[in-house]
């Protein structure tokens, strides 16, 4: 009976307080910026490199170009960077900067030219969960790779490069709000 008496009194605490101390909280302001049903949701922007893709080359010594996607020696390639967009909102006006520090490489300069990047070769901008490239524009028209494909950097690798040399490059996105984003990647000479 003592243990039945016990059960009922914690019974009515446990109840008490369940209902009466959830009114003695007040609302709290809803100001984490990862809440997305605060009024300070800052939606996070990420970008990511996917890939690249060898779009067109030109064989050492060749005049007409090939589709192969591997890079060799004496080389002159025209590279294509993959991005996706793995954050919460569209980033727009990604423009890039494909630089590398190689010894193994001559890169291509796109004078009154940058790169963009893009989900296609009319948009400004890369969605969530979406997959965009590498265009070299000046704003108004395009470069082509001899195929007519897009591409993000042309460079032509020295005759001296080995099978299985790494040719280190780095890609720097910024897009119109000043953010950026930075990756390296390697290509590896077949």
């Amino acid at each position: 009976m003592m243990k039945s008496i016990i059960k009922t009194h914690y019974l009515i605490l446990a109840i008490n307080i369940f209902c009466f101390s959830c009114s003695l909280v007040p609302d709290l302001k809803r100001d984490n910026p990862a809440d997305k049903e605060s009024p300070n949701f800052v939606p996070k922007k990420e970008l990511k490199f996917q890939s690249f893709q060898v779009v067109c080359k030109y064989v050492s010594g060749a005049t007409n170009f090939t589709t192969e996607n591997t890079v060799k020696a004496g080389d002159r390639i025209f590279l294509r960077i993959n991005v996706t967009n793995t954050g919460q909102t569209t980033i727009s006006k990604l423009r890039a900067e494909i630089t590398s520090t190689s010894d193994l490489i001559q890169i291509q300069p796109i004078s009154n030219y940058y790169v963009k990047l893009t989900q296609s070769s009319t948009a400004d901008y890369v969605e969530i969960n979406k997959s965009g490239w590498s265009v070299i524009t000046d704003g108004t028209s395009y470069k082509f790779a001899p195929n007519g494909d897009d591409y993000g950097v042309e460079f032509t690798v020295s005759n001296s490069a080995s099978i299985g040399d790494k040719i280190n490059f780095h890609l720097k996105s910024t897009d119109d709000t000043a953010e950026h984003w930075e990756e390296d990647f390697a290509i590896t000479v077949n």
